[in-house]
């Protein structure tokens, strides 16, 4: 499948430097990366697990809420989604 997409000006280095920065061969290899990495959260989400990144040293963590939200934007409609944010909540 043939894919094109449109980045902002403003996003086309933060593109390049994730390609760089994950050792992708090219864009493509990029956006099977993070197809991959799609498939696992929203796996993991459907089976009622939280995503989320602990610090070893402080135990603090914080927890990516984008899947839920693009659920419920999904559901009312709401561009409010469309850009996937961790939350900083963070616990022990």
């Amino acid at each position: 499948m043939r894919l094109q997409l449109d980045i902002p000006k403003e996003r086309e280095a933060e593109f390049h430097d994730l390609i760089a920065k994950t050792g992708s061969k090219d864009a493509a290899a990029l956006v099977n990366h993070a197809l991959s990495f799609l498939e696992l959260c929203l796996e993991e989400r459907q089976a009622g697990h939280k995503i989320a990144s602990i610090d070893p040293a402080t135990k603090n963590y914080k927890t990516l809420n984008f899947l839920s939200e693009a659920k419920r934007s999904q559901a009312t409609g709401s561009e409010a989604a469309q850009t996937p944010t961790p939350s900083h909540t963070q616990g022990k």
